[in-house]
């Protein structure tokens, strides 16, 4: 089993590229290793996650890039496989 803890407690967790990048890699190899029958993704702290990092997305010209990643995550966990 997999557990990957969201680490970002001076943002509540806010999903920002950075982030996002790592879970989506993260799971990627976890479904290519087939010693790993499942993933628990949990936030730290007090908090699981704030939602989209707002700020960041004010900060730059994000919306697209941000819009590429979030599918590839949530497809990423979508098709996880079952072991």
């Amino acid at each position: 089993m997999l557990h990957l803890t969201l680490n970002r407690p001076q943002a509540r967790n806010a999903l920002n590229n950075a982030l996002l990048t790592l879970l989506a890699e993260a799971l990627e190899a976890a479904a290519a290793d087939p010693g790993v029958s499942a993933c628990v993704i949990s936030g730290g702290q007090r908090f699981f996650a704030a939602g989209a990092d707002l700020n960041e997305m004010a900060e730059k010209d994000l919306p697209a890039t941000f819009d590429d990643l979030r599918p590839r995550l949530w497809a990423r966990i979508d098709a996880f496989p079952n072991r």
